[in-house]
């Protein structure tokens, strides 16, 4: 209100456009208006605005080892004295988490859980960035192999907050999933998705974990109907790892045919997280990527997604935690007949 008051409306229309096409995954939108409403809110030296736009910048932008830099920068500026009483110097916690967490999830999930659970301890549960940090928390341990204790967290965090519980509800249901309970998960999507009927990025991962619990139980055909649209996947590379990993349940199921296209689409997300420098999930995807080109005598695609698998492992904390996944896809490339007439050029 100040600002359009002041005569500075563009900027003040920039800040309330921002965050919706954050939500909306409209992330060329985005990248098209921040640099103008940075320089804005410079001009007019309000750091508090430029704490804001950078925070939704990099919501926007979401995890990654090319994200990393600019998450911890951001953390430093928003943690000065003179501007750590700016709202979002919290947000820029969840953040970083998100960040780390999309580079190497496993591997720093123990700085994960360290810096949500202290800024956690300094908020209010009545808060909204409560339900954010709460949510990167329970993802923490979710990557942490700890599910219990996510399913515990989230179902108590839920019940002391009264802010927006979507990011936890898809957090419970990993865990349930992983916990050999897909039906309890399933529920709580749907009834989820009942409370809320707009389409944001809450509800497109509502999807994909309704689609990931109906394969575990058996009902591929109906997980098919809650797949992400492949569009939507290829814009938000958040998507792509649990996106590739449903896709081959259903081409596993005879619900999509593991054809050329398939695996040119396949290719396309793997290349929008090296992009982005997501190293854990292009790790899993390079694996099921070169599993199914197998699966249809594509040799040298297969060959391309273990040589991507092998050089994103060196980029995670522990390169060996895909050895075992890549070791078999290696395996079965050896036993895969030689076809040289139809070899790929460099760049596929």
């Amino acid at each position: 209100e100040e600002l359009e008051h002041s005569g500075n409306e563009r900027l003040a229309q920039l800040m309330n456009d921002i965050p919706p096409a954050v939500l909306a995954d409209e992330n060329d939108e985005v990248e098209a208006m921040v640099p103008e409403a940075l320089s804005l809110a410079r001009s007019l030296s309000l750091p508090w605005v430029e704490i804001y736009l950078r925070h939704w910048h990099l919501q926007a932008r979401g995890g990654g080892f090319d994200v990393v830099p600019d998450a911890v920068e951001l953390l430093e500026f928003s943690h000065r004295e003179e501007h750590k009483a700016c709202p979002q110097s919290v947000c820029t916690v969840q953040d970083l988490t998100i960040a780390y967490g999309g580079a190497d999830g496993p591997g720093f999930a123990e700085e994960r859980l360290a810096a949500s659970a202290e800024t956690l301890e300094r908020i209010d549960p009545s808060w909204p960035c409560f339900a954010c940090i709460s949510a990167q928390h329970v993802g923490a341990l979710n990557d942490a192999g700890r599910h219990e204790e996510a399913l515990a967290y989230a179902d108590r965090s839920l019940a002391i907050s009264s802010g927006d519980d979507e990011e936890r509800v898809t957090d419970a249901a990993e865990a349930l999933i992983a916990l050999g309970r897909p039906e309890e998960a399933l529920e709580r999507l749907r009834a989820a998705h009942r409370r809320d009927t707009r389409d944001s990025v809450f509800a497109r991962s509502r999807r994909l974990y309704m689609a990931e619990a109906l394969l575990v139980l058996g009902r591929p055909a109906e997980a098919r109907e809650e797949q992400l649209p492949y569009e939507i996947a290829l814009r938000e590379p958040a998507y792509a790892r649990r996106w590739t990993l449903i896709a081959a349940g259903l081409a596993d199921a005879g619900e999509l045919e593991n054809d050329w296209r398939a695996g040119s689409g396949i290719e396309r997300l793997l290349d929008r997280l090296l992009e982005r420098g997501r190293a854990w999930d292009a790790v899993r995807v390079a694996a099921i990527h070169g599993r199914l080109a197998l699966a249809r005598s594509a040799r040298e695609t297969a060959e391309h997604a273990l040589a991507t698998g092998r050089a994103q492992a060196e980029r995670l904390r522990d390169p060996s935690r895909g050895a075992a996944e890549l070791a078999e896809l290696e395996r079965a490339v050896a036993r895969e007949p030689d076809d040289t007439q139809h070899a790929l050029p460099d760049t596929p």
